[in-house]
């Protein structure tokens, strides 16, 4: 399972936030890689100044029990 990170920078201040996908895990790292895709155009759609300059999927090891 993986989970989706996107880096959104601000194209005139530079200034950048991380942001986690909330909708859930994905079973495969291109499932993950898809929706890193669509959650940076969503953001960008909605907040023009702001560029996705990276994206990351994070294998996850579970949870402690």
């Amino acid at each position: 399972m993986f989970t989706t990170f996107v880096l959104m920078c601000h194209v005139i201040t530079k200034e950048c936030v991380a942001l986690k996908d909330v909708r859930g895990l994905h079973d495969t790292q291109e499932q993950c890689m898809i929706r890193a895709v669509e959650l940076s155009s969503d953001i960008t759609s909605q907040l023009p100044q702001m560029l996705a300059v990276q994206y990351k999927c994070l294998k996850n090891k579970g949870e402690a029990t």
